[in-house]
């Protein structure tokens, strides 16, 4: 059961539209079972599919807009800042402390990292 605790919460922790101070175990409620965990799973995996689309059409455009090819055009540059807008625009938590805010970056950097490495993996496997 502690094992699912801690699997749905890294869930949460992942999910876009979850402000950081929900993420927490007083946010859980009910009896978490396998068939929740595989809904917020498939949920998660859904999500990032989507943002990753969203963020190849974007880095498209841009491609177009500065004429040059994709490739140049970094997604550091874009989905990083984006991520941490999200993320200080969702919470309610004060962001001039320093703790806040490094909070809201380090889950900005692991959602850039999950969809940096989705993208390679698909560059990689489509090239």
């Amino acid at each position: 059961m502690n094992a699912r605790m801690n699997l749905f919460k890294a869930l949460n922790y992942l999910d876009v539209g979850l402000p950081i101070e929900k993420v927490s175990s007083e946010g859980i409620g009910g009896n978490i079972t396998v068939f929740r965990l595989l809904l917020r799973l498939s949920e998660i995996i859904l999500f990032f599919t989507i943002n990753y689309l969203i963020v190849k059409f974007v880095q498209f455009v841009l491609s177009l807009l500065l004429n040059c090819p994709i490739e140049k055009v970094l997604l550091v540059y874009f989905v990083l800042p984006l991520e941490i807008i999200i993320e200080l625009g969702l919470s309610k938590l004060d962001s001039s402390k320093p703790m806040n805010f490094l909070a809201y970056l380090l889950r900005a950097s692991v959602k850039f990292v999950i969809i940096f490495l989705i993208d390679k993996s698909v560059v990689t496997i489509f090239t």
